[in-house]
Formats: C-alpha cells, structure tokens, sequence
C-alpha cells in the first residue's frame, strides 16, 4: 500500500514522516497542523488536508491591527513544533510594525509550575487593557476544562477565570467549504454533517479533512493507474522498493484540484498540502 493516512498529533506525525520515505509510502495526514512539517526537503512524502497553523497569522494580525493594538507577547510550549510557529507569528508581527515584547515557554513536564509565574487575574492582565488571542484547540469557547472549574487552593477561582476570559479571543481553521457548494464527492459541508448524523457516526474535529483526505489518494490512485497503463504498467506492481511509483503518486497529488468538504483542492496550494 503506497499510503499512510494520519494522524492529526503533530509530534507522532513528525516521527512518522522521518521514517516513510525508507519505505517508499506517501503520509497523508488529516490533522497536523504544525509549520515544521511544511519543509518538503525535511518531510518529503508528507502532504496533510489542513492548514499549518502559522495559516492563521495574518488574521490575527488583522485583529490586532483592527484594534488598534501596538504590543504582544507570546505564549507556547517548548519544542520545534511550536517555537516555529512563534518565530513564524513573531517575524510577521514585526514585518507589520507590532512590536512583540517577549516569548515565554512552557515545558510540558513542569508547565504548571512555569504558568504560576503567570496570573493574569493576580498580575491585572484582564479588562480592556489587555487581550488574550489563543489557538482553537486550546480552549472549548463553550464550556470551560473540569479543572479550571476547580482551581487548587490559593490559585485563582473560576469566577476569576472566567472574568479574565472575557473577551477571549480564538483564532481557528473554519473546516468546512463556506457555501452550499457541491463537492466532487456529491456532499456540501452541510449534508455530509448531516449524513454522519444521520449514520449514527460521531463528527469528529477532523472528519471532513479525512474525507477529502481519503477522496484525494483516490483521486490520485485512478489519475496515476490512467498514466501507468499507458506505459503498460500498474500500480498494481507496487512494492515499498518502487520508489518511482511513489514519486509518480506524488506528482499527481500535488497536481490535484477538487473541491472537498472541508476545502477547495487546487494546485495554487501546492497541490492539497496547504503547506
């Protein structure tokens, strides 16, 4: 099998996108949203259905802009995954004349430790002075984490959670095709909900960029085997040492241009890898 669909964790994505081109299998992934993986020479059989996340900066800029904010600071946990993405927003920032302060990071092993020297209650960063800007999958915008609902003694209580929360705002991928428009599959973003609904199937974060994942190794499976056989050759004849089948694969992966039911695919994304 020249594919590998997955995954959407970032860090297991990287691993595993080090390791397929000894294999010869071209990496799919429906949820990575880390910039590092945007360097073909690094990743060179990674493609994904969603956007990195340094995709997301110029609209936060624009609010920034809108508002007219001067001064950031910016928060992420330690590691390439997200340093990158920081030294991505930082650069733009400065490009557009925003000043950025600092750039604090957190260790995961001891980030409790290192976000207690950050109260935003205790410290009065909340109110109109100050805005907090977050990725989407940091918080539920509807309903706060178990945890936060209760705080450790001495540390700040939910109510005060929730008024530093206020005007929160977050900065995320819309996943679905605006509109009603019918993808190549026969769904608009609306039915396919609808149809996942309808078959009892739980819609996860991810559900439409694995599906239009999936159509587009399709897609480029039928346009390659057209290709191949012309050649009185197959894909039928793959194995993990035919590196110029995967190649062949490849070019027509980026050569791709459908419309899915989380984004249009076209060759001015560089094929569908929004990298």
């Amino acid at each position: 099998m020249p594919f590998l669909l997955g995954t959407a964790c970032s860090e297991v994505t990287e691993t595993l996108a080090k390791i397929v081109p000894y294999w010869n299998v071209i990496q799919v992934s429906f949820g990575s949203t880390a910039p590092a993986l945007s360097d073909s020479n690094e990743f060179p059989l990674f493609l994904r259905t969603v956007a990195p996340d340094s995709s997301h900066n110029p609209a936060r800029i624009a609010l920034i802009k809108h508002f007219g904010w001067d001064t950031v600071t910016a928060l992420s946990q330690t590691g390439d995954m997200y340093s990158l993405a920081v030294n991505d927003l930082v650069t733009e920032l400065e490009q557009a004349n925003i000043t950025c302060t600092a750039t604090i990071t957190f260790a995961e092993n001891d980030y409790k430790e290192q976000l207690r020297t950050l109260k935003a209650w205790k410290l009065g960063m909340h109110g109109g002075d100050y805005a907090w800007i977050l990725p989407g999958d940091t918080i539920d915008s509807w309903k706060m984490p178990s945890d936060w609902q209760h705080p450790n003694v001495g540390e700040c209580s939910s109510s005060q959670l929730s008024q530093t929360l206020d005007g929160l705002i977050i900065v995320k991928s819309h996943a679905t095709v605006v509109g009603d428009e019918i993808s190549d599959s026969g769904l608009t973003s609306a039915k396919f909900t609808s149809e996942l609904v309808r078959r009892g199937v739980a819609n996860s974060t991810f559900a439409g960029q694995t599906y239009d994942a999936v159509w587009a190794m399709a897609f480029a499976l039928a346009k390659t085997e057209v290709f191949l056989n012309r050649q009185n050759e197959s894909m039928a004849w793959y194995t993990h040492t035919r590196k110029d089948l995967t190649y062949r694969l490849l070019e027509q992966l980026k050569l791709l241009h459908f419309i899915g039911v989380s984004l249009m695919i076209n060759k001015r994304m560089t094929g569908f890898t929004l990298r």
